[in-house]
């Protein structure tokens, strides 16, 4: 009486199972490898050490970005007016 599987079966099952797992392993790394680039980026160019600093960082530009937005629509709405455009 069988159990289902032969031996060549979950031999195969247990390869497959394997090599996922490496595949898995080598994605790990390379995104490892990914963050920790950025990271040292983020460090070198910016000056900024953590998650934390670079969202704060983020934070101040998206308002210095919408504060420059306004005062080019302010200049361009008045240029419009001044020439009757």
């Amino acid at each position: 009486m069988s159990d289902g599987l032969s031996t060549d079966e979950i031999m195969n099952q247990l390869k497959t199972l394997e090599n996922s797992i490496n595949e898995a392993k080598r994605e790990e790394a390379e995104i490892s490898g990914r963050i920790a680039m950025t990271k040292e980026t983020l460090k070198e160019k910016f000056g900024l050490s953590s998650l934390d600093k670079s969202k704060s960082m983020v934070k101040k530009m998206e308002k210095e970005l919408e504060e420059e937005q306004k005062q080019l629509n302010a200049a361009f709405k008045k240029l419009k007016e001044d020439y009757d455009w």
